[in-house]
């Protein structure tokens, strides 16, 4: 049986159509105008007062931000930010720092979901006065903090899918306390060369998902890490360490897998389980963690540390 369609039938469907039509190309060219706009010089410099002036306010100590540009639909990089703490020193400053957004999680279900996060140029300078007091940058911290409520949820859930950290420093310092030329002292710590690719999966009030990919650094005793990599899964029943290699200057270890349980155990360290032990091929040259111990800085020799 044909169905037949009035005049009026087909007028309506048409006009609803062509509003459609209207609203889409509507919509396509604010969109188009907003990102032209906001590749405008002026537009930026605008932009990058609004926000230093609204971090600043937040905060409470200066910040800084040479150019922002936005990169639509969901990228926004920020270039050569500083912040200083409460005294007026240099407290972070970053060379380029840039992410891009997943905004369907966060609108969803307030999910925080970054596609990719890239930091270059890192330099972070921490310390407190002495070993108690605390740290300068615990304002920012405190700033950020939400109020405790017992009443609501803690929804934290946060997803990075690639982190990479290229040519970054962090120092922190006790300034109270002694330094330790070429030896390790967590007083004074001061990292260089760090570079890292991390891939935080799921992080949460029950569960974390990590793999760390590369993560490399040199800290200023000498010590030197020339790699390392690890994917580890935890909940509140135990921690899961799969794939874990490390390598020194002359060293490498390598575990195959490392089982924590936490269920009916008060002291959750106490019972674990090593599945394999050290991988084959695993050594260590003691020289290479002298800036530990000092009498080992003669040692060169190889020692294997696999575990049948």
């Amino acid at each position: 049986m044909r169905i037949k369609y009035k005049k009026t039938d087909r007028i309506v469907t048409q006009n609803i159509f062509k509003f459609l039509k209207t609203v889409i190309i509507t919509l396509v060219a604010l969109y188009g105008l907003l990102v032209i706009l906001l590749k405008i010089p002026v537009v930026q410099e605008q932009l990058t007062i609004v926000v230093q002036r609204q971090l600043t306010t937040i905060l409470d100590t200066p910040v800084g931000i040479e150019h922002i540009n936005i990169g639509y639909p969901d990228r926004i990089i920020l270039d050569n930010v500083s912040i200083k703490d409460l005294q007026g020193e240099q407290l972070l400053q970053v060379a380029r720092l840039s992410a891009r957004f997943e905004w369907i999680p966060l609108l969803r279900d307030g999910r925080i979901s970054i596609h990719t996060a890239q930091i270059f140029g890192l330099q972070a300078n921490i310390n407190r006065q002495y070993p108690k007091a605390p740290l300068n940058l615990q304002f920012i911290i405190d700033r950020l903090s939400t109020p405790k409520d017992t009443t609501s949820e803690n929804k934290l859930d946060l997803r990075i899918n690639s982190l990479l950290v290229r040519r970054s420093k962090v120092n922190y310092d006790v300034v109270s306390e002694k330094k330790t030329p070429e030896r390790f002292n967590p007083n004074h710590l001061a990292f260089s060369n760090i570079n890292a690719n991390i891939s935080l999966k799921a992080l949460n009030k029950d569960s974390v998902n990590l793999h760390i990919k590369r993560f490399d650094f040199k800290e200023h005793s000498g010590f030197t890490l020339k790699g390392l990599e690890a994917h580890m899964t935890g909940n509140k029943r135990g921690i899961h360490l799969q794939d874990f290699k490390l390598n020194l200057p002359q060293s490498h270890l390598s575990l195959n897998e490392l089982k924590m349980d936490f269920q009916n155990d008060s002291i959750p360290f106490r019972n674990f389980i090593m599945n394999g032990g050290l991988a084959k091929g695993s050594h260590l040259t003691p020289s290479d963690i002298a800036s530990f111990i000092p009498a080992l800085s003669d040692f060169n020799s190889k020692l294997n540390l696999s575990i049948p």
